[in-house]
């Protein structure tokens, strides 16, 4: 059987980056906020639930440049940092980064979100400068709708 390996898609563009190794772990923090309410006293507390949080996925990704030469931030990177830019052209409420979707095969939950962080650290390169092999921390916020703020 082959293995199934991540996959994140920008949705409005209908493309995606495969990762070619899997994390060695994707994390998914549920948030649940519960504040203290202003009846509390002492020990005894009263918490009082305020609102669901969006949920929070990170992971660590690894890639390598294929390719002759390979280029690992053109490959991979590059398509990558477009999802996290906001586009310049189209209607103002459409300009905010991409929806994406973190895809790891039939027996992991897809996750729909945008993406909050990506931080990219090159660990190879070539004679002539490119790179080879890159690691991206990156980090999605779940969300169903998007919209933009509209600007003054």
């Amino acid at each position: 059987m082959p293995v199934e390996l991540v996959e994140i898609r920008n949705l409005r563009a209908g493309s995606g980056v495969q990762v070619h190794a899997n994390p060695a772990s994707i994390r998914i923090e549920h948030a649940v906020p519960w504040e203290r309410h202003a009846r509390s006293r002492g020990d005894h507390t009263v918490l009082e639930f305020e609102n669901q949080g969006p949920s929070i996925l990170t992971c660590e990704l690894t890639f390598k440049g294929v390719g002759t030469p390979p280029n690992v931030y053109k490959e991979f990177v590059e398509p990558l940092t477009r999802m996290t830019q906001v586009p310049t052209d189209g209607p103002a409420d459409e300009r905010h980064p991409p929806h994406c979707l973190f895809v790891r095969g039939a027996g992991f939950p897809k996750f729909k979100g945008v993406i909050e962080s990506l931080v990219t650290t090159y660990v190879e390169f070539a004679d002539n400068g490119a790179p080879l092999a890159a690691i991206c921390e990156i980090r999605m916020r779940a969300a169903g709708t998007l919209h933009a703020r509209a600007r003054r």
